[in-house]
């Protein structure tokens, strides 16, 4: 029925606005890709929170793209969008697609269907909310790519990809639950002594100074308002 509509909507403009349909003139173009909400942080529980300015369970990905029609005439066009989060290693990881449920591989698709003037382009701007299926690897960095694909979904007309980032991703959802809910990462180790004699007692032992970073979420519907620690 949604393919029907769409199909009809297209019948309906091409007769009453002297529309046609898109073809080889039509061209999408990705000119940016960024995420808008990047903390450093996912944070699951932010989606049972009930405010809108808590949205830490989603990473934001804004796209932005350029359909140009070159032929003399109006048309009618379409384009379908499709966000991937990529480990270091390229490999997608688990995403909820647009309708709530996990996808099968690993793709948040986004549908776009207008009409552009003769001899124009157009600009529009798209925002996926990516949400992961599975807890992401801290010490991993992520990488968030977007294509577009002209209609029928075969050909992939551009894409993009961000700057690798990482994330600090608490899967918790029970406010005071018994957990501590600690994220730990190593930012320097530096030797303070680099060598060992096994015959001495006080030196037989490499040693070394680590700068390390704890991140902790919890108790977040306590009165007490978040704070980092490092």
């Amino acid at each position: 029925m949604k393919a029907f509509g769409i199909f009809l909507t297209a019948a309906l403009l091409t007769a009453q606005g002297g529309l046609s349909l898109a073809g080889a003139d039509i061209t999408h173009t990705m000119l940016g890709l960024q995420i808008t909400n990047y903390t450093g942080f996912v944070i699951d529980a932010d989606a049972n929170t009930g405010n809108a300015l808590y949205n830490r369970e989603h990473i934001l990905a804004q796209s932005r793209v350029q359909t140009t029609n070159a032929a003399g005439t109006a048309s009618f066009t379409e384009y379908y969008l499709r966000f991937r989060l990529l480990n270091s290693a390229g490999q997608p990881h688990p995403l909820y697609d647009s309708t709530g449920v996990i996808s099968p591989n690993g793709t948040y698709n986004l549908t776009n269907v207008f009409g552009i003037a003769a001899r124009t382009g157009t600009t529009r701007t798209n925002v996926a909310a990516l949400r992961p299926a599975t807890r992401l690897n801290s010490f991993d960095r992520y990488t968030v790519e977007a294509s577009v694909y002209a209609p029928g979904a075969l050909t992939r007309a551009d894409s993009l990809t961000n700057s690798p980032q990482t994330f600090n991703h608490f899967t918790n959802l029970v406010s005071n639950d018994p957990g501590l809910n600690v994220i730990a990462g190593v930012n320097d180790v530096a030797f303070s002594r680099g060598y060992a004699v096994q015959t001495d007692p006080d030196g037989n032992s490499f040693r070394a100074d680590v700068e390390y970073t704890l991140h902790r979420y919890d108790n977040f519907l306590g009165d007490a308002a978040p704070a980092t620690s490092e």
